[in-house]
């Protein structure tokens, strides 16, 4: 026997028998190319050489297929008489009839972009946010009860969020002069002094939070959406106020003002 310790005889044997069933496999007449790199190749190489053999898309085609949307999208507008392009979305009328997500159809081709696109409307980000998230007096119930309903360690975000909701529901679009909160985002007055997302802030403190609110002002989604279409993704000051066409000026803003309400 070749070794005296059970484990290695074990090993010795599986090695052994891995090498008869690769020796057939490699032998055989009907293997695929694929196999047959599979077993060349280590994991991670094959996936390397795997991915380098697809035919993707490219980003340059990707734009081609969203100009080819714009075009249809310029001879339609929102029901509420909105139609800037930088403002305009897709909506499914049948949820039904949707096979996936408009932007993931652009991401393909052509033909799969305009397929989804038959298959609905051109809504404003207002109206489409208020299409799906129902009016704010819905929305603060939905709130509530999740607060209310949960009994786990995940209570203290529903808490946040309610709070964070509260506050939002004082402010209003510093461009546009909106106040529906359903519609409005936060947005950071500076990139560089981002130090969480909206989304994510929730789950720190309410000191935390306090801290980040402070750092942002109101826009509703269609003017959120313009700005940075025009502007980019990392914004400045100057930027926001040459779009506003007013100076910012920022507020102090203590979240524990609105504790009183959810107790």
């Amino acid at each position: 026997m070749p070794y005296k310790d059970e484990y290695q005889r074990k090993e010795h044997r599986k090695k052994y028998y891995q090498e008869i069933e690769k020796s057939k496999r490699q032998n055989d007449p009907n293997r695929s190319k694929w196999a047959t790199v599979r077993d060349i190749l280590s994991y991670n190489d094959f996936n390397k050489w795997s991915k380098s053999r697809r035919k993707l898309i490219t980003n340059s085609e990707i734009e081609k297929i969203w100009n080819f949307i714009k075009m249809l999208m310029v001879n339609n507008s929102c029901s509420c008489g909105e139609n800037r392009i930088e403002r305009l979305t897709f909506h499914h009328t049948n949820p039904e009839d949707k096979k996936q997500p408009f932007r993931k159809a652009c991401e393909k081709s052509k033909a799969k972009a305009l397929e989804e696109f038959l298959k609905g409307i051109v809504k404003c980000k207002n109206c489409h946010t208020i299409i799906h998230n129902g009016t704010s007096e819905e929305h603060t119930q939905k709130l509530i009860d999740k607060y209310a309903g949960c009994k786990t360690s995940k209570r203290h975000r529903h808490r946040n969020r309610l709070l964070v909701w509260y506050f939002k529901q004082t402010q209003k679009c510093l461009n546009c002069d909106l106040d529906n909160p359903i519609c409005l985002l936060f947005h950071h007055v500076d990139s560089v002094s981002k130090k969480y997302r909206m989304g994510d802030v929730t789950k720190k403190g309410r000191s935390d939070i306090s801290k980040e609110l402070e750092k942002t002002i109101c826009l509703c989604q269609n003017c959120h959406e313009e700005f940075h279409s025009i502007y980019g993704l990392k914004t400045t000051k100057e930027q926001l106020e040459k779009y506003i066409g007013e100076k910012v000026i920022l507020i102090k803003v203590d979240i524990e003002d609105y504790f009183e309400k959810i107790k």
